[in-house]
């Protein structure tokens, strides 16, 4: 995506956003986030799904241009201060005391982050 144009990127988002948004309803209202950010109202999203969250905003905040504000309007929301925002760092998730992807909707997807030591 780093070589595509923004146009691209948004695609592939929304395709992401799309197909997620098939099990997790709640992703559905980021679609017009990535469709219209400059109009679109931030959805109502639970603390629990940053690990699908996440990788959006950052990608948003990737995109840069008029994708800017509404990733920093999603971190915002997320964190409950409506308004305020630390400045992004582009293409880089945010770590701020988010659940881990173990604890929340997609337990299954998460690797062990150690392998078995062989000699045990």
């Amino acid at each position: 995506m780093q070589a595509g144009r923004r146009s691209e990127t948004a695609e592939v988002l929304v395709a992401v956003v799309d197909h997620l948004g098939q099990e997790v309803d709640e992703l559905r209202g980021l679609r017009d986030m990535i469709v219209s950010p400059g109009s679109a109202s931030v959805p109502d999203l639970p603390r629990e799904l940053s690990p699908l969250v996440e990788p959006t905003v950052s990608a948003l905040e990737a995109m840069a241009g008029r994708y800017t504000v509404p990733a920093r309007r999603i971190r915002d929301a997320f964190r409950g201060h409506e308004g305020t925002s630390e400045p992004a760092l582009a293409g880089h998730a945010s770590s701020r005391d988010l659940p881990r992807p173990e604890d929340t909707v997609y337990p299954h997807v998460v690797k062990d982050p150690s392998p078995p030591d062989p000699l045990e």
